[in-house]
């Protein structure tokens, strides 16, 4: 115990240096007042991220590098983190985590594959995973079509069961938005089972958080299959991700057999994380806001509570997901030309 409480003593020290490199809430307020990409990116190299940006000429900016570069950032996070770790679960669980870098890759190569990009435009748009890396991404980049793709990656011990789960899905309507969120959800059900072979402490508020968005993503799946894909309530149920964590298969049914939105948001409601949504006019995407907000502060109070542990690390690796995430989503509003009136209105800006 004495070694590994010296381990993280060390990570402390490394993360409080990385956490203060978030951006300031005028940071986000000069990235969401960017014009367009290019000014963005500008922007941007005003910011904690410059050091990403070195080396990108002003023809090569676009809105898929400057993402791969926000995730590149989120990488180096890890890389600074996982060799600090003795502890053969605690590395484990974090190289779990690794793997949504893998999936980010795979997702680019699957879209460009549907969209018929070349190989050489989908390998700019990449994360070098180095050491990290569990699939081949040259050999995908090299592969005929998305058939072939998917029957490599299928195959795949790593994520042969998150392909397989969500192309099925998409193979339904053929809906990339589809495809996209079945990975996710497939991803942190399996990263959720991977939590019990951490030692007690952390397994216990790890289960909280990874559970409580699970639920969340689930909730999330199924108002947009029932209220905007109009797809039958027994199809959604089969749906989902058969694991829960807080709300059960009947909480789901009384969701999914409601016909009127308004009578599920008066459901939703009762939920904690009420207070980070707006009570009246309630939309999906506010819903989905407020999710966010509830557990990105459940990630910052592990971060500051739990110090010497793994979630502690985790809680900090969570919030800087967030906050790349939170980028992202700008640098989309700015590649669809979206004011930044309609942007602030559409999200909840980071503070």
């Amino acid at each position: 115990m004495g070694s590994r409480l010296i381990d993280y003593a060390f990570l402390n020290s490394r993360i409080a240096g990385m956490y203060s490199r978030f951006l300031t809430a005028e940071d986000v307020q000069m990235l969401v007042k960017a014009e367009d990409v290019g000014d963005f990116f500008r922007s941007l190299r005003k910011t904690s991220y410059s050091e990403f940006l070195s080396g990108i000429r002003p023809d090569e900016i676009s809105a898929p590098l400057l993402e791969s570069v926000l995730f590149a950032a989120l990488f180096d996070c890890f890389q600074k983190i996982i060799p600090s770790l003795k502890d053969e679960n605690d590395v484990n669980f974090l190289k779990q985590l690794l793997l949504i870098f893998e999936l980010r890759n795979v997702k680019t190569i699957i879209r460009g594959k549907i969209t018929g990009r070349s190989s050489d435009d989908l390998r700019r748009d990449l994360i070098n995973i180095g050491k990290y890396s569990v699939i081949n991404a040259e050999m995908l980049l090299g592969m005929h079509d998305l058939e072939e793709v998917i029957a490599y990656l299928e195959k795949h011990p790593s994520v042969g069961d998150i392909i397989r789960f969500a192309y099925e899905r998409y193979k339904k309507d053929q809906n990339l938005y589809v495809l996209d969120s079945s990975i996710d959800v497939r991803y942190l059900a399996d990263l959720y089972r991977s939590i019990t072979p951490v030692n007690a402490y952390d397994r216990g508020r790890l289960k909280k958080l990874y559970g409580t968005q699970m639920d969340l993503n689930n909730i999330l799946w199924a108002l947009r299959l029932k209220f905007i894909y109009g797809v039958d309530p027994r199809e959604i149920l089969v749906d989902l991700v058969p694991e829960y964590y807080e709300y059960d298969e009947k909480f789901f049914k009384n969701i999914v057999y409601e016909m009127d939105i308004k009578n599920v948001f008066a459901i939703l409601l009762k939920l904690p994380w009420t207070k980070y949504v707006k009570q009246e006019a309630v939309t999906i995407g506010d819903i989905e806001r407020g999710f966010g907000l509830y557990y990105r502060d459940l990630a910052f109070n592990m971060f500051r509570a739990d110090a010497f542990s793994l979630s502690g690390v985790v809680g900090f690796l969570f919030i800087k997901r967030a906050e790349v995430s939170l980028l992202v989503k700008i640098l989309e509003a700015k590649e669809y030309h979206m004011s930044p009136e309609e942007l602030e209105k559409g999200m909840q800006v980071q503070k």
